[in-house]
């Protein structure tokens, strides 16, 4: 039956919970533990409605087993495996591009420390992506196992030595075997015990044994639908296991070394006879992933579904590993499947194909990569990485967001769910809004209202979200639509009692808005929690980052608006003081130097000179003989005062000739009779007197009396004119 013509009733199986205090049936509370054995009363947990395609509507009930604490569906009657229609509406291409757990396969065969050259058993192998990678990458002699019609089709894809029937419980493979695996496939069986037994038959002494299932402890009511339905998964899984159930199967099942980890949604379990050893270090394990997949990509028809899956699956992991060169290598192949198989350039695709927001999850395949929306998310990343602005991304991001859930409509008509692609369709929408925030879109504040809390991390994660928001707004300058978001209800802005790194970048961009003034000068927020807030970020942050200076500016920013002219000269010597070895940079040194001056801390400020450059300005310079601007003009006179300063025997303790030089340019660019211009006269006599040149300090003066007889001269000043000079 065409996917177009599915009937409406086929959607996501439906959970409904177990009230609280509700009473489990009898019936249901006498069911024997299928995993233990135990009859202990079982507790109802849910009940799941379900109807798959081409089946009639089917209501199944999960229990706990409060004895190995394993949870169980009340009907214990599995699927035929072999059944071909399994095979059917796209499920094929879905699980080879998207929804094999690759990584989760293949990660435990890469921590066995098995040499090349082992032999190797998978037990219900599916599609054979764990035995590909065993022989091709591993280099060991494996086969495997399963009777599903999907392994038929890995088997010839892959070349692989898949035997199509089911496992035999009658010796074979007696004690041949130095690993054996069973991925996802425990959850499956009636009988898990004896499925353990009949694994463990196969190893050699010293053997080892990997199962992965799904974790039964993440079955909540606030897990996500992407997450909760495969871990539920009714009418497929029959007994699904906790770290605990299984820990304790393995241990019945004869298993003196037992461990059981925990991998994102899953159970990784590795057992022995023997103490285990494996292979911790997490680059390496990467690296052996990595390689698997880029190789195998590269190896195999562009076009085909195998091929698409592998060369996303090593794009997106090059993107989080930030190795862009094996990033451009998968995308290569990406590009040229898609221009091979669907007739367009993945670089210029711009919009969906208009029939794949409607139709059938077959015919999307036909039309779009299956993990078009990983992609499209990861090239995102990529290309804002490689410096690609913000604002320019929101297309590719909305893009994928559109791809993510065109693909779960597609996955619901046939009563499936997928965690990876409803995580990127949340987290595209959420980059694409901040990419809007970043072009100062007005829209981006309605957007975010109605952003939903994320399937993976909740109303936490979008909470940071919001955050990231505002502190992009305010980066961009955008400060208008972040005082709007700050102020809008529902939001929470405020950083964590545990400051991590994004609540130092949320105070600081808090501290910006209080920092504000208005045209007329007045403060827009509160410049008191401005500088509170900034000097929160400076002591938190290293003194030579650029959040630690941004900071800086702020508290001076803020001090300024408070008039706190006190705070500011103790807070330039504590800069100083605090960082003798730092670079301040120009402008915290022009900042500083008038206040350190003006207080008299003269040594400080002569260091805050030197750190910051304004010692060696061109400005400031002998033989600078451009015009001074006002600030210019300003900072010279303070570098003059600094040079002319004397030790406590009256010695110079710099340079005085270079100080009467710097004095003199001020005085120059001064209108006669000025403030500064007398100031820097009188600079100019002190600089003459630590260099014993009185009569030069006399004639100076003598010659400028002549040349401005109308300045009312101060009395300091015309006692160093000579005595005749002054008679007449």
């Amino acid at each position: 039956m065409p996917s177009a013509a599915l009937p409406s009733s086929v959607q996501p199986p439906t959970v409904t919970w177990a009230a609280a205090g509700a009473v489990t049936p009898a019936a249901l509370r006498a069911m024997p533990c299928p995993n233990c054995g135990a009859a202990d009363p079982k507790t109802h947990m849910l009940t799941v409605d379900v109807q798959l395609p081409d089946n009639p509507p089917k209501r199944l009930r999960l229990l706990r087993c409060p004895a190995c604490t394993c949870r169980f569906y009340d009907d214990q009657v599995p699927p035929d495996y072999a059944e071909p229609a399994l095979n059917d509406r796209g499920r094929v291409p879905f699980y080879v591009q998207q929804g094999a757990g690759v990584s989760l396969i293949t990660r435990p065969l890469a921590m066995a420390l098995a040499p090349p050259g082992s032999t190797y058993m998978e037990v219900g192998c599916g599609y054979g992506f764990g035995l590909d990678f065993a022989c091709n990458t591993r280099g060991w002699h494996g086969r495997g196992i399963d009777p599903a019609p999907l392994a038929a089709l890995g088997r010839d894809a892959l070349g692989l030595p898949i035997e199509l029937r089911y496992l035999r419980d009658d010796g074979e493979a007696h004690g041949t075997m130095d690993v054996v695996m069973g991925s996802e496939v425990i959850e499956h069986v009636t009988s898990p015990a004896a499925f353990v037994r009949t694994l463990r038959a196969m190893l050699r002494p010293g053997g080892l044994l990997i199962l992965t299932t799904p974790n039964g402890e993440d079955i909540g009511p606030g897990t996500p639908p992407g997450i909760l339905v495969p871990l539920l998964s009714p009418s497929l899984h029959l007994v699904i296991q906790t770290a605990g159930s299984l820990h304790a199967l393995l241990q019945r099942g004869g298993f003196a070394h037992v461990q059981v980890e925990v991998d994102s949604h899953s159970l990784v379990a590795f057992a022995s006879d023997a103490p285990l050893h494996l292979e911790r270090d997490p680059a390496r394990l990467r690296q052996a992933l990595r390689q698997h997949l880029e190789g195998r990509a590269a190896s195999l028809d562009p076009a085909s579904d195998l091929a698409l899956g592998l060369a996303g699956r090593a794009f997106q992991e090059a993107v989080n590993d930030a190795d862009m060169p094996a990033a451009d290598r998968a995308w290569a192949l990406l590009r040229t499947a898609c221009q091979a198989r669907y007739g367009w350039d993945l670089d210029g695709l711009t919009a969906l194909p208009p029939e794949v927001a409607a139709c059938g999850l077959d015919r999307m395949a036909e039309l779009v990569p299956l993990n078009l929306g990983g992609l499209l998310y990861a090239h995102g990343i990529r290309r804002l990485a490689a410096g690609t602005p913000r604002p320019a991304l929101e297309g590719a991001f909305t893009l994928a967001a559109a791809a993510a859930a065109a693909l779960r409509r597609a996955l619901g008509e046939l009563a499936m769910e997928d965690g990876q692609t409803e995580d990127i369709g949340w987290t595209a929408r959420a980059e694409a809004l901040l990419c809007a925030a970043a072009a100062g879109s007005p829209g981006a504040l309605p957007r975010l209202a109605a952003l939903p809390p994320a399937p993976h991390g909740g109303a936490a994660r979008r909470r940071g979200m919001v955050q990231r928001a505002f502190t992009t707004l305010v980066n961009a300058g955008h400060l208008d639509l972040a005082r709007t978001l700050r102020q809008s209800a529902g939001h929470d802005l405020t950083p964590a009692s545990a400051p991590g790194d994004a609540d130092w970048d949320l105070l600081f961009c808090l501290s910006v808005l209080d920092a504000q003034a208005g045209p007329d000068g007045a403060a827009l927020g509160d410049p008191a929690a401005a500088h509170a807030g900034f000097a929160a970020v400076r002591a938190a942050t290293p003194p030579d980052g650029g959040l630690w200076r941004a900071a800086l500016r702020g508290e001076m920013q803020a001090l300024a608006l408070l008039g706190a002219e006190a705070d500011a000269t103790a807070l330039a010597l504590h800069v100083v003081l605090a960082h003798p070895g730092l670079d301040l940079g120009a402008d915290i040194g022009a900042w500083a130097l008038p206040r350190l001056v003006n207080a008299g801390h003269y040594g400080p400020a002569r260091a805050a000179a030197e750190r910051s450059g304004l010692l060696s300005a061109p400005f400031a310079q002998p033989g600078h003989a451009g015009a001074l601007t006002a600030e210019q003009r300003d900072l010279l006179f303070l570098l003059g005062v600094l040079d002319v300063q004397a030790g406590p025997d009256g010695r110079a303790l710099h340079d005085p000739a270079m100080g009467r030089g710097r004095l003199a340019r001020v005085r120059a660019a001064c209108d006669p009779g000025a403030g500064l211009w007398w100031a820097a006269l009188r600079g100019e006599l002190q600089a003459l007197d630590l260099l014993d040149a009185l009569d030069e300090a006399a004639a100076l003066v003598a010659g400028l009396h002549a040349a401005h007889p109308g300045l009312p001269w101060p009395d300091d000043i015309t006692a160093r004119i000579a005595p005749p000079v002054a008679e007449a």
